[in-house]
């Protein structure tokens, strides 16, 4: 069984062992593949991985030989997944890993435009602060979490656990999700 992974440094910089995948048989990591090099790349391979690479119908139409995708993301739309299904090529997605990350990296995004860290930060080191009157410094005011309103579209891994953070600030949490139906 032949394994090509077209872009493995977009999620491992050298850090994390593939061996795992190198048991599984003939195994190829290519840092970063360019569109006119995937074909040449993965012409015979039987598993296909990718991060960001696009795959659609026309690349499908020249990989006979392939049997599985597997997409080393959360989303899945760099794939022509109707294209993959007509040929009974399955695609896989890494569903959960990065949840937790998302929903941090979004609050401290939140806080840091609302309160402004950075901007005080300066301000203080440039002597703002101590220079007032009453020891007390602040250019705007600062909206308590629990007085905003929260929007969220989608409400898979990542929706679902935004929202359950935003409602522990206690803001009012307004949420929409798409559903295909079949």
């Amino acid at each position: 069984m032949k394994i090509v992974f077209v872009d493995a440094i977009t999620t491992n910089p050298g850090d994390v062992s593939l061996s795992c995948i190198e048991a599984l048989g003939e195994f190829i990591a290519f840092d970063r593949t360019e569109p006119q090099e995937l074909i040449g790349r993965v012409s015979d391979a039987d598993i296909l991985i990718s991060n960001k690479v696009i795959i659609g119908d026309h690349e499908l139409e020249q990989l006979p030989n392939l049997k599985y995708i597997v997409v080393a993301a959360t989303g899945y739309n760099n794939i022509d997944i109707e294209a993959a299904r007509k040929r009974n090529i399955p695609v896989s997605n890494v569903r959960n890993y990065s949840t937790e990350s998302v929903v941090q990296q979004l609050f401290a995004s939140l806080l840091s435009v609302l309160n402004k860290p950075e901007y005080y930060n300066t301000e203080v080191k440039k002597g703002r602060w101590s220079a007032t009157s009453d020891f007390c410094f602040y250019d705007h005011s600062i909206p308590p979490l629990s007085s905003l309103t929260f929007g969220i579209i989608g409400l898979g891994n990542i929706g679902q656990k935004v929202k359950e953070v935003a409602t522990s600030f206690g803001m009012q949490v307004l949420d929409a999700s798409v559903r295909e139906v079949k």
